[in-house]
């Protein structure tokens, strides 16, 4: 597959990181989509990124991430076409965002991951820290607060 991470700078860009947040994510749990704005101000001032398929410029991943800290980075967003599912885009989403905190200085990486969802960041070397609740209104739902370190294991 050949495609291109980059910032979505082109507010076509910036419309499909939102476009497929929302119908991967927040539509599915009954969330209206102002709830992707609830920590818009922290995610703004971090680093977003959007995977795009190089022939069509189709947006097919989101993700994002903000440092908590100097040394914590979390990361949000992650959303990948249902199309574009298993084919390692997430993956690479999560690479690059964890490359990016690095060079910012992060030196441990948490998220918030569906339940559905806690497999794969497992298998990407997350550990699981404690189950919590997450929602907008009305609409609630279990998520597992997970992270990992950054840094190499020293031989």
């Amino acid at each position: 597959m050949n495609v291109a991470v980059e910032a979505p700078i082109l507010l076509a860009d910036v419309k499909a990181f939102f476009d497929l947040l929302y119908e991967s994510i927040f539509k599915p749990m009954n969330m209206p989509r102002e709830a992707m704005f609830d920590n818009w101000a922290l995610v703004n001032a971090g680093k977003k990124l959007v995977i795009k398929e190089k022939a069509t410029g189709k947006v097919i991943a989101t993700g994002a991430f903000y440092l908590i800290t100097p040394e914590e980075a979390y990361v949000s967003y992650i959303a990948v076409d249902q199309a574009y599912r298993r084919l390692g885009v997430g993956r690479l989403m999560m690479e690059q965002l964890e490359r990016l905190a690095t060079k910012r200085g992060a030196k441990i990486c948490t998220l918030n991951a569906r339940m559905e969802a806690v497999a794969f960041y497992k298998r990407l070397q997350y550990q699981s820290v404690e189950e919590r609740e997450y929602g907008f209104g009305a609409s609630r739902h279990t998520v597992c607060h997970m992270r990992k370190s950054l840094c190499s294991p020293k031989l």
